[in-house]
């Protein structure tokens, strides 16, 4: 610490100091003064008769100074000796009563300031309409999506973007939805045999297995090289062997086998985001479920870096301002995507024809 900001301390101690113990005061000072004069004269120590005579200015001036000088001493006695001490005894109690709260806000001070910044957060989330978080999809799907698409009713409109979509579209997927889609599958091309029905409007874009981001993928992830004389491509045959183009190909041929009325379009990139957007014919119950596709290696043994999705949380927006501009992301993606061509396909009308 600097010498001035020593000093500057030192004369805050003293104005705490003058401020906590002030000196002798007027109007402790004078009455005293005044009550001694009276004192004097009663005890005849002064000369009453000599003030109200023939006036005698050296013993006026003298009385006058016995009295003050009399009189400081008390009141510097009383400031001193009882008026400070008083303090001194009041701080203190107040101290000794105060000391265990103060004890027990510096030991919560962590807690209070994590109270603090959960109340920012909660804050932030609820203008930005963040109704909810989960960990993963498959506690999305465990704890509401499930749920959700099992009772449909209300649903108008169901947006699906991702690389694969395998949890809606794959069969064989382990703890999937296609069960679910199956059902919304009919149930659509129900309503679209009846006019009077509310339209169900059930739309996937995933990423086209042989575009150049799947490619980039497939070499980062399972180790392949690019042929640089295939403008930056695998080779038809390492494609092929990989586990991107297997899912690709399960998925196109279950959409072909299974649904009728759920459209697959394809998009030459990589998307950024896992997205499930539903909307329903009540407005506040429509809401859009986000996961960020992210590129790293999952755990310090890992010696490849992946696209890692399915393993980190979903964000769930309900009706407002971020619900709408996601909902445009994905309108651009379904305008900028090409449709798939349907295989030859078999039809199924039963959920229990799926197991």
């Amino acid at each position: 610490m600097s010498q001035s900001s020593t000093q500057d301390s030192a004369v805050g101690a003293g104005d705490t100091e003058r401020e906590a113990y002030p000196g002798p005061r007027v109007r402790v000072v004078a009455p005293m003064i005044a009550l001694i004069v009276v004192a004097l004269v009663i005890f005849g120590v002064c000369d009453a008769q000599g003030y109200l005579g023939e006036m005698n200015k050296l013993m006026v001036l003298r009385d006058l100074a016995t009295a003050i000088l009399v009189g400081g001493v008390i009141g510097l006695l009383y400031e001193l000796l009882l008026q400070r001490q008083v303090i001194r005894v009041v701080t203190a109690v107040f101290r000794a009563r105060f000391a265990p709260i103060e004890a027990g806000l510096r030991r919560h001070t962590g807690a209070l300031q994590q109270i603090v910044a959960e109340s920012h957060v909660m804050a932030v989330a609820q203008r930005l309409e963040i109704q909810d978080i989960f960990s993963d999809r498959t506690e999305l799907f465990d704890r509401e999506l499930r749920r959700r698409l099992a009772n449909a009713g209300d649903i108008s409109k169901l947006y699906l973007v991702g690389i694969s979509l395998r949890d809606f579209m794959d069969h064989a997927r382990p703890g999937g939805l296609f069960s679910l889609m199956i059902d919304l599958d009919i149930r659509a091309a129900e309503a679209a045999r009846m006019p009077d029905s509310c339209v169900l409007d059930i739309r996937a874009v995933i990423m086209r297995g042989d575009c150049l981001d799947a490619h980039l993928r497939i070499a980062m992830e399972e180790g392949y090289s690019l042929a640089e004389e295939n403008a930056g491509r695998l080779s038809d045959d390492d494609r092929k062997d990989s586990q991107l183009w297997r899912d690709y190909q399960v998925v196109v041929a279950d959409w072909g086998n299974y649904f009728e009325k759920v459209e697959l379009r394809e998009f030459d990139h990589l998307p950024t985001s896992w997205i499930v957007l539903v909307e329903s014919a009540n407005p506040t119950r429509s809401a859009v479920y986000i996961e960020q596709y992210h590129c790293g290696r999952p755990g310090s043994g890992a010696q490849r870096y992946i696209c890692l999705g399915g393993t980190y949380p979903v964000l769930k927006f309900g009706p407002g301002a971020v619900y709408k501009v996601l909902y445009n992301h994905v309108e651009a993606l379904l305008k900028c995507s090409q449709a798939v061509k349907r295989p030859q396909r078999r039809r199924v009308t039963t959920t229990a024809e799926v197991a």
